[in-house]
């Protein structure tokens, strides 16, 4: 026996049944008078100026149905062609549905506001945040993506500035003076 997870059995094609075409009517003789107000239609020309033939529509063919579409699973039932209308027609949004982006929206303010006035007291809650949406809300990525990223700059901001006050108090202390000069 083969290994099944190393072969692909190839797709099924449904066969396609030509159509019968009806069979032609043979004209009734007629008789070699012409009517009076006979209508008479000019043949096609071709750009040439050659005459051809009339053009033909192509065969209709039956309609296959697709077995790679699958239906949807979010389609709205359809109601009784009889019942009225439970309430006013509601826009159609294409698309599937709506779902929360809450706590990546959350991430993306904190992270935001934490580069720009909050320092660490909004980048550290912006990054915790930003990776439980990570794993919950995976389809809102820019808005995650946004709040990580701003987070960690809040972040080393927060500890950048803490090292340069840290580094303005020691010179500061180390002065004996308090004048800055020797």
């Amino acid at each position: 026996m083969a290994d099944s997870s190393s072969e692909v059995p190839p797709v099924p094609v449904p066969p396609v049944e030509p159509t019968p075409r009806a069979p032609r009517a043979k004209k009734p003789a007629a008789a070699k008078e012409e009517p009076a107000a006979a209508t008479v239609i000019p043949p096609i020309v071709d750009l040439a100026g050659a005459p051809s033939a009339a053009p033909t529509a192509p065969p209709v063919q039956p309609e296959q149905p697709n077995p790679y579409v699958q239906p949807n699973p979010y389609a709205q039932p359809t109601a009784a062609p009889s019942a009225p209308p439970a309430y006013a027609a509601q826009p159609q949004y294409y698309g599937g549905p709506v779902l929360p982006k809450t706590l990546s929206i959350v991430s993306m303010i904190l992270g935001i506001a934490g580069v720009l006035f909050l320092g660490p007291l909004g980048g550290i809650p912006a990054v915790i945040t930003g990776h439980m949406a990570q794993k919950q809300q995976p389809y809102a990525k820019g808005f995650w993506i946004t709040g990580l990223i701003t987070g960690y700059i809040a972040i080393l901001w927060g500890l950048l500035v803490i090292v340069i006050v840290i580094g303005i108090f020691a010179a500061a202390a180390s002065d004996p003076y308090g004048y800055g000069y020797y």
